[in-house]
């Protein structure tokens, strides 16, 4: 499944709620990294990269707005607190996965059990 593109992913959801029902588990794990100088990285690689992650959690929350999973679990990096030369765009990606759940305390879904490195709690 391409994870940025957000047919794909909601037609790829859709089968697997026909084929098994509801989603007891996600687990958003994507990602790529290519490790160049900001100064030289084009922007198309820098989105590219940036996208697949966030872009890929966008569309699946939409996709599944109607049917929550019973839990979701983002994978990312340290790289998003920490920062790494030339991960400009990979540490971006992993610092919106750490506060994507995490949308104030009247909005925020009940299986987001912190939102983000501060350990802030959602809910």
């Amino acid at each position: 499944m391409r994870c940025a593109s957000a047919t794909d992913v909601a037609q790829t959801l859709a089968q697997v709620h026909r084929d098994w029902g509801s989603i007891r588990l996600l687990i958003h794990a994507a990602g790529l990294n290519r490790s160049t100088p900001l100064v030289t990285k084009p922007l198309d690689e820098f989105r590219r990269i940036r996208d697949l992650k966030v872009r890929g959690h966008v569309h699946l929350a939409a996709a599944l707005a109607g049917s929550p999973p019973g839990l979701w679990l983002n994978f990312g990096s340290l790289l998003g607190m920490t920062g790494q030369a030339g991960e400009a765009d990979y540490a971006s990606a992993n610092d919106f996965l750490g506060f994507a759940p995490w949308r104030g305390p009247d909005r925020a879904p009940a299986n987001a059990p912190s939102g983000g490195p501060c350990g802030a709690k959602s809910a």
